[in-house]
């Protein structure tokens, strides 16, 4: 059985993701471009795992992340930063450089977005830290 069970159709969820967007880009953004620049997360819109409530969005893990014991303890994430300002992002790099640590200020950013260290976000699973990876974009 596929872990890809999709709830609605690709067309639905392209439109909640360009209503979504729509509240932080700056220029007009089409339905194609949605689809080119986000489309992990179009895919966890249509899985169902990805909900959207004004300007905060929550991302139930396609792999939640386990304990030592086998018991989940981090199941879900939510968006609890929806901008990262310019002085945020200085402090992110802070050390690093852009050119060459991209992957590093990139996961920096989404550990900020979502409130979690960076232990955490390191464990996430590929699909789950693609999903957020790319909905950071938004925020930056």
């Amino acid at each position: 059985m596929s872990k890809f069970n999709f709830k609605i159709a690709e067309e639905l969820a392209v439109d909640e993701v360009l209503g979504f967007a729509e509240n932080f880009v700056i220029a007009p953004i089409t339905a194609a471009q949605v689809l080119d620049r986000y489309p992990q997360v179009v895919l966890a819109v249509q899985m169902g795992l990805l909900v959207f409530n004004g300007k905060i969005a929550t991302l139930t893990l396609l792999d939640p992340l386990l304990n030592t014991d086998g018991g989940v303890y981090l199941s879900e994430v939510t968006c609890i930063k929806p901008r990262v300002t310019y002085l945020d992002r200085k402090d992110l790099s802070k050390g690093l450089d852009p050119d060459k640590d991209v992957m590093e200020i990139a996961m920096k950013i989404v550990s900020f977005v979502i409130g979690k260290v960076l232990a955490e976000v390191n464990k996430l699973g590929k699909f789950d830290y693609t999903t957020l990876e790319q909905l950071a974009t938004l925020f930056v």
